[in-house]
């Protein structure tokens, strides 16, 4: 976990020094969709439904974006911070390229979508009683899986000329999706595809 924490604000360190096209997010998630194979039902505290379906997963997710050309393609860092089904604390680290739809007339990144690796940990489960395991790797007293495909959905509603409130779906764990409403910042809105100048008749 130290890696990754220390990755991510090398991370945030360089992208903001060499692009000047950034934004910041915050992001508040609630419940958690598991619509797999769950072994350990039985382990779950905050569970919504019965089948462990829906459960409590309330947390945070912060990024970061960096536009090295134009507001159609960025290059995005996600951190969540989350207490799991199980009431134990967990997260998950995503790097991933985003591509949006934008409304050029008003510099505005409407719909996007990220697609990138990601890695999830979680403090162990195998001091739960009547654990079955799950695959995970371990270190210490914490449990991690890495997987090579993460997906984000967002759409942005324009609140200000530097800022957005956010609606997303979250790809958080292999096997678990959230809904998350957020609430991004630009330093500067990144350019469209061509700003370019235009010319009275």
């Amino acid at each position: 976990m130290k890696r990754i924490n220390c990755l991510l604000l090398i991370l945030l360190l360089v992208g903001s020094k060499l692009i000047a096209q950034n934004q910041i997010s915050i992001k508040a998630i609630g419940v958690g969709f598991q619509p797999f194979n769950k072994k350990n039902l039985a382990l779950y505290k905050s569970k919504l439904s019965d089948n462990g379906t829906f459960n409590l997963e309330p947390g945070v997710i912060l990024g970061y974006e960096t536009y090295p050309r134009d507001n159609r393609i960025a290059w995005a860092v996600s951190q969540g911070i989350f207490a799991d089904c199980a009431g134990k604390p967990a997260g998950y680290t995503q790097l991933a390229l985003k591509g949006y739809i934008v409304n050029a007339r008003r510099r505005q990144q409407i719909f996007g979508v990220a697609i990138g690796p990601a890695i999830f940990y979680r403090k162990t489960w195998t001091d739960l009683p009547e654990y079955v395991d799950e695959k995970y790797k371990q270190t210490g007293n914490i449990e991690y899986k890495p997987f090579i495909l993460s997906i984000q959905i967002q759409y942005n509603l324009r609140i200000t000329s530097n800022s957005d409130l956010t609606f997303s779906l979250h790809h958080i764990e292999p096997k678990t999706f959230t809904l998350a409403i957020g609430y991004s910042f630009y330093n500067r809105r990144p350019a469209n595809p061509c700003d370019c100048p235009k010319f009275g008749h």
